[in-house]
């Protein structure tokens, strides 16, 4: 796989309508600290598993944690899109919708060598036991 290669495929790739739109998207987002009320409703079951969650979690930390429900969620979704926010930004072939739009590309330059593997199709990767 040359560096050259990758090189032309990135150039096309980030003028590409998706990746421009994706641009755009991230353009005015930058996890900042204002803030939107917002109402989920969420299963009995599931409010005690994340009860549970922050328990065994603050164990780890060797502190104690009694936040209410309704802060515990907000820290994990507001985790959850840093996350989001990081890999759109980083490497956006991370979410199958850019790797597929990558791959077309390689189709389209007759380089499948530069094609990125979907990982649930990766033989050579350990599964875990359980």
């Amino acid at each position: 796989m040359s560096e050259q290669k990758l090189e032309e495929i990135s150039l096309r790739f980030k003028a590409t309508p998706e990746y421009m739109e994706l641009q755009d998207a991230l353009g005015g987002i930058s996890g900042g600290e204002e803030e939107t009320k917002i109402t989920v409703n969420l299963s009995s079951d599931f409010v005690r598993l994340l009860g549970f969650y922050d328990y065994i979690a603050s164990r780890t930390q060797d502190q104690a944690s009694h936040d209410p429900i309704e802060k515990i969620l907000s820290r994990l979704v507001d985790h959850h899109c840093h996350e989001i926010l990081h890999w759109l930004t980083v490497e956006p072939t991370a979410f199958p919708y850019y790797r597929d739009v990558w791959n077309r590309l390689c189709d389209e330059m007759g380089a499948p060598e530069c094609k990125i593997m979907d990982l649930e199709d990766d033989e050579t990767d350990p599964k875990i036991p359980f």
